[in-house]
């Protein structure tokens, strides 16, 4: 089976192209082949490597609707240029510029296309429109995602697939759980991704703010994310957390780490991982520190409030309040937390894994062409 995943990435990082290695991993003894369709900025810096196919015109995301309008019309029409050296047996589309040329594929070409939505788009219309479309899949990461659009899930035409985390995460030892108070050693948090305004990084830099002086000295915050250089406002929210840092002296809590290709060094030797956005789709750095035994304090919102059983793998706190987050934070300094040991925090993410979250795509897959044979 051959499968060409639609994407238009400018840059090897995200979710999404975390995904689709996993599945060239997964699928790999299966014969699968993946060829993924980027722009032709993209630079290769994780591994495992992809096999790409390069076009100056096919973007992922632009803020400008006509701009990603062309694009995706203009990957329509290089696709049929791209089959010539040989058919492939699924069309698999991620990005907003990726549905944009699935839908024209499903309506124009009248062949079936899937695609995976990994973000919860304001445009609610337009995936509503897409999914009425005959030959069109879509996926949805949660079903929190699918109820954003206003869709319930229906297999195979709408179907909730989880992303998913690398196996190596599952095979790492597990760490030594810690209780709280403990006097020698800090509670070290752990916050993973890009510094961008959405995911909402100053929540947890006001939470710290916000801790008694006792227990601000009992923690620490390790910040690791590359700051987007093509984004202007990347930059100045990182300015912004910097200064915050200096203005309300919490220097000694919290260290921007930089950029990372090694998301499992960073966590493995984290306390518990923070993820304080209010707009995740789902989170796969959540699923990968529970995968390590590591619970999350996560925002109660979207995804991560579906992976994340509060008091169990973790704990829950109220969407864009520091003061809450703050409080959350206490509550595991004091030890008023009670968690699963790690080895359960790790089953709970198992059907998350790389190889269940495969099997699933690779029951959509199989559906999809044998639709495909029959038309």
């Amino acid at each position: 089976m051959r499968v060409l995943h639609i994407l238009g990435a400018t840059d090897d990082t995200g979710g999404i192209l975390s995904v689709i290695r996993n599945l060239q991993t997964a699928t790999a003894p299966r014969g699968v082949q993946h060829l993924v369709w980027v722009n032709s900025a993209y630079h290769e810096v994780r591994r495992p490597s992809l096999t790409y196919r390069l076009s100056p015109g096919f973007i992922a995301e632009s803020p400008n609707p006509v701009r990603l309008l062309c694009s995706g019309l203009r990957a329509w029409r290089e696709l049929k240029q791209i089959e010539r050296d040989g058919r492939f047996d699924v069309l698999h589309a991620h990005s907003r510029g990726g549905l944009v040329c699935a839908m024209a594929v499903a309506s124009l070409d009248r062949r079936p296309v899937l695609f995976t939505s990994h973000a919860r788009g304001r445009r609610v219309w337009l995936y509503r429109v897409a999914a009425a479309l005959p030959r069109l899949h879509m996926v949805f990461l949660a079903h929190d995602m699918a109820r954003h659009y206003g869709l319930i899930e229906r297999w195979p035409k709408r179907s909730i697939i989880s992303s998913s985390c690398a196996e190596v995460f599952f095979e790492h030892p597990l760490g030594q759980r810690h209780s709280w108070p403990i006097s020698h050693r800090r509670l070290r948090l752990i916050g993973v991704g890009n510094l961008v305004r959405w995911k909402q990084w100053d929540l947890v830099l006001k939470a710290l703010r916000l801790l008694p002086a006792d227990a601000k000295k009992q923690v620490e915050f390790s910040l690791w994310g590359p700051t987007l250089t093509a984004d202007a406002d990347s930059e100045q929210f990182a300015r912004e957390l910097r200064d915050f840092v200096q203005a309300n002296s919490l220097e000694e809590q919290v260290k921007f780490c930089g950029p990372t290709n090694d998301v499992l060094a960073c966590m493995k030797n984290g306390d518990w991982l923070v993820h304080p956005t209010t707009n995740e789709p789902l989170g796969i750095v959540i699923i990968e520190a529970l995968a390590l035994g590591i619970p999350a304090i996560v925002s109660r919102s979207g995804g991560p409030a579906e992976i994340v059983i509060p008091g169990k793998t973790g704990l829950h706190f109220a969407a864009n309040s520091a003061e809450n987050l703050a409080g959350k934070i206490l509550e595991v300094l004091r030890g008023e937390v009670g968690i699963l040991n790690p080895a359960e925090i790790r089953e709970s993410v198992r059907n998350r894994s790389g190889s269940a979250v495969t099997n699933a795509y690779c029951r959509l897959y199989d559906e999809i062409v044998h639709g495909q044979a029959k038309r």
